[in-house]
């Protein structure tokens, strides 16, 4: 079922995909929030909302 969320995801660590890639697109989402890990704090079913922090290590090759 689309927008349902089945199990807790808080805690968990998952990939966000890059800003071209997610559907439906959002224009308030920053270029730089995109293409990192994250993890998901809590989430808002009812509101299609997740709380996320992302993961990066800030190191340039």
């Amino acid at each position: 079922m689309p927008g349902v969320i089945i199990e807790p995801l808080a805690g968990c660590i998952k990939w966000l995909p890059p800003k071209e890639d997610l559907v439906p697109d959002d224009p308030e989402i920053d270029d730089g929030c995109c293409n990192h890990p994250v993890v998901i704090l809590s989430t808002v079913p009812r509101a299609n909302k997740v709380d996320i922090l992302i993961v990066s290590s800030l190191q340039r090759s």
